[in-house]
């Protein structure tokens, strides 16, 4: 079993809080990272007496729930904010989030003079893709421009991002590496 008093990943740390059913909207987990802490929750749980919920509990439950996500979602550019990201100069747009994947949609922007450590893509994760929409993104010493497209396989390693332009992209992926 994982020492889970010695870890200080972020993963980590978010996978146990979504395991705990304490996390906070818009926090992505890798499944590997969640799966790790599945045998704990349920060795705590496993104790718990059963007890049965008062009658009204389910009506009580679906009106609680979300409605249902339409087919297909339309959103325009005024009806979301950007909203700051873990790094100075960055900012995000969620458009699509599955929680059971960790994987997002986004447009993310970058102020002029932003930079982005280099980062590690898990071997076990999924596929990360980023277009430019606006602006300049060099990765390592390669310039992409408006139109540009790079995709990184799990695997693999980002050299340090920048913008001294700034730059709009359209992402999917995980944001760990922007969201600590």
């Amino acid at each position: 079993m994982t020492d889970f008093a010695d870890t200080t990943d972020a993963v980590t740390t978010r996978a146990a809080l979504a395991a705990a059913g304490a996390l906070p909207a818009g926090k992505a987990v890798p499944p590997a990272a969640l799966a790790a802490f599945e045998s704990a929750v349920l060795a705590l749980t496993a104790d718990v007496p059963r007890v049965a919920p008062p009658s009204d509990s389910k009506v009580k439950l679906f009106a609680a729930l979300p409605p249902p996500q339409p087919a297909l979602k339309i959103e325009h550019l005024g009806e979301a904010a950007f909203v700051p990201a873990g790094v100075r100069g960055v900012t995000y747009r969620l458009l699509h989030e599955d929680r059971r994947s960790g994987r997002l949609t986004a447009l993310v922007r970058m102020a002029p003079g932003t930079h982005l450590r280099g980062h590690a893509h898990d071997e076990h994760g999924d596929v990360e893709e980023c277009l430019v929409l606006e602006g300049e993104l060099l990765v390592g010493d390669e310039v992409m421009r408006t139109g540009d497209y790079q995709r990184a396989l799990p695997g693999s390693e980002h050299a340090e991002q920048r913008s001294e332009t700034g730059a709009l992209l359209y992402f999917c992926g995980t944001l760990d590496f922007l969201i600590r």
